[in-house]
């Protein structure tokens, strides 16, 4: 339910700074773009290292992008402010 709300938060975000729904597109593919990129290492990760190990590197992991998408959506938008938001949406995912 978390992963809906952030993405609904950042379209509603990312529209309002952009007033235009093309980068609401982006947003779509950076996050589909993470699980491109994981899903072929994802199967061998899972099974080299356990669970518990994998809940903790991902909780900290995820502190860490969260710190991060608030540092970014505290800053003036700007272009390269929204790559920065789509590059640690494409992590999120």
């Amino acid at each position: 339910m978390s992963k809906a709300l952030r993405i609904t938060a950042m379209g509603w975000y990312i529209y309002d700074v952009t007033n235009d729904p093309i980068y609401l597109g982006y947003l779509a593919l950076s996050e589909s773009l993470a699980y491109i990129i994981t899903n072929p290492i994802g199967g061998y990760l899972a099974d080299r290292f356990g669970a518990k190990r994998q809940t903790y590197y991902i909780v900290i992991l995820t502190f860490i992008l969260t710190v991060c998408l608030c540092v970014l959506l505290a800053q003036p938008a700007s272009g390269f402010n929204l790559l920065l938001i789509f590059v640690v949406s494409i992590f999120f995912g």
